[in-house]
This record gives C-alpha cells, sequence and structure tokens, in this order.
C-alpha cells in the first residue's frame, strides 16, 4: 500500500527491516512497486489474491465479488478484515508521510 501511495519513506523501512525475513525476492520487491499480481514472482495463488485486492482497493476503494470471493479464499474472513483495516491504515500513514513531506 505504502509503494503504491508513493510513501518512499515508510516503504523502504518497510523493505530494510521486514523484506529478507518474509522471504521477498529482489523480484517481489520491484513487483510491488511496478509490477502487478500476475507477474512470474507471485507463484502462490493467495498471495495473487491478496495483492489483487489490494490493487483494486487503490483504484476503486471497493471489491467487486470475485475479488472478494478471491480474497476471502486466500486468507478466511477473519484475514479479509484484516487485509481492508491494514489497507486503510497504511493509506492513512501515507497521507501523513507525504503530507508532511518526510525525508528519506
Amino acid at each position: 500500500m505504502t509503494a503504491r501511495c508513493g510513501a518512499d519513506n515508510e516503504w523502504g523501512v518497510h523493505i530494510a527491516a521486514f523484506a529478507r525475513s518474509a522471504g521477498l525476492s529482489g523480484a517481489h520487491v520491484r513487483s510491488l512497486t511496478d509490477g502487478a499480481p500476475g507477474d512470474a514472482c507471485w507463484d502462490q495463488v493467495n498471495d495473487r489474491g491478496v495483492l489483487a485486492a489490494v490493487d483494486e482497493l487503490m483504484v476503486s476503494h471497493d471489491l467487486e465479488e470475485r475479488s472478494w470471493s478471491a480474497l476471502l479464499a486466500a486468507v478466511g474472513q477473519e484475514g479479509c478484515i484484516d487485509v481492508l483495516l491494514l489497507c486503510g491504515w497504511y493509506h492513512a500513514i501515507s497521507f501523513l508521510a507525504r503530507a508532511s513531506r518526510l525525508p528519506l
């Protein structure tokens, strides 16, 4: 979310602190900033479902039924709520980081 919102400081902190422990490769990081859920590096259907939901939320601020179903299949009902709340939280953090001109 922070990458898509252009909050470079927040995105950079997450990549520096968590990318390795989350098992993200360079291809994953590039895909998260400039790619799509269908990129070859995302070989797990669950990952693709979450990423597609986040991208759709960024564009339309909503999820179509098929997207909700894919997210539900990927992470379950409680996971869906977590994804929606995390997207909102990091959207807000991105607003703060960008508007306050938080330096890198």
